[in-house]
């Protein structure tokens, strides 16, 4: 198991959810 700071994880939480809400109205407009 990779062990990071919350920080990074923070970081990489909130790209993620950025990029999920994106491509999730990008699938319910088409």
């Amino acid at each position: 198991c990779i062990r990071m700071r919350n920080e990074e994880i923070i970081e990489l939480f909130d790209l993620v959810s950025e990029d999920a809400l994106v491509y999730l109205s990008e699938q319910s407009l088409t």
